[in-house]
């Protein structure tokens, strides 16, 4: 349990951050894998479009796809959490 909480939190969280930092770990944990995956690589990472493309042999059209369709309206209520934090 030690570990999981150092990954989530740091000296200067608040519990507000705490929260938000974890519903956002739930939100992204509900994604299919492969738009868990670019989410990752885009916003925890820093990795470009095109850059993500290459990881996955994919366009960066369809990388720009599959995020649009992780926080889109027909994603679900805890997915669209995901748009609030980017």
């Amino acid at each position: 349990m030690d570990l999981l909480w150092k990954n989530v939190l740091t000296d200067s969280d608040t519990e507000e951050q705490l929260v938000e930092r974890i519903a956002l770990r739930e939100a992204i944990g509900k994604l299919p894998e492969r738009e868990a995956l670019v989410i990752n690589l885009r916003y925890f990472h820093g990795l470009t479009q095109e850059r993500v493309a290459r990881v996955l042999q994919v366009s960066q059209v369809q990388v720009s796809r599959i995020e649009k369709e992780s926080a889109g309206p027909s994603a679900g209520d805890d997915v669209r959490t995901i748009r609030i934090f980017f």
